[in-house]
């Protein structure tokens, strides 16, 4: 997605700690996770004239925290309870299914993980999800680079 964020002039803020993140999951299925997040942003952004979406990891004595926050209009009051029912969406007619968060919400909790959202109207969305940290002797292994 770098390159669909670089033609929109969207600046991308990473924040990672030093040493190697792992997390327990299915490298498809959290990738799919974080393609629905930044695409998200990236339309959130379409008209802003700040362009920013902030990722960032830390790591907690068993739990993985990744927060994934954008520049945008955030979220209109009261609908930030229902962005992950299947088929919401807040884009116009034709331009989203409604599925994305839906589908993120339940990979997310496939994982024995959450995710939540913080938003205030203007201010932009903030995406955190905790995982659960793995052991590098844990034979299902997937860093997080």
């Amino acid at each position: 997605m770098a390159e669909q964020l670089r033609l929109r002039q969207i600046e991308v803020q990473m924040h990672f700690p030093a040493d190697e993140v792992i997390v327990r999951g299915n490298a498809i299925q959290l990738e799919q996770v974080f393609i629905n997040l930044l695409t998200n942003a990236r339309d959130a952004l379409a008209s802003m004239p700040r362009k920013v979406i902030t990722i960032a990891c830390v790591v907690k004595v068993d739990v993985v925290e990744l927060q994934v926050e954008d520049s945008g209009p955030g979220i209109p009051a009261g609908l930030e309870q229902r962005i992950f029912d299947p088929f919401f969406t807040t884009k116009e007619v034709g331009a989203g299914t409604g599925l994305g968060l839906s589908i993120t919400y339940g990979m997310i909790k496939d994982h024995q993980g959450t995710i939540a959202v913080n938003t205030c109207p203007g201010e932009g969305a903030r995406f955190l999800i905790l995982l659960p940290g793995a052991l590098e002797a844990d034979q299902k292994l997937l860093p997080i680079d």
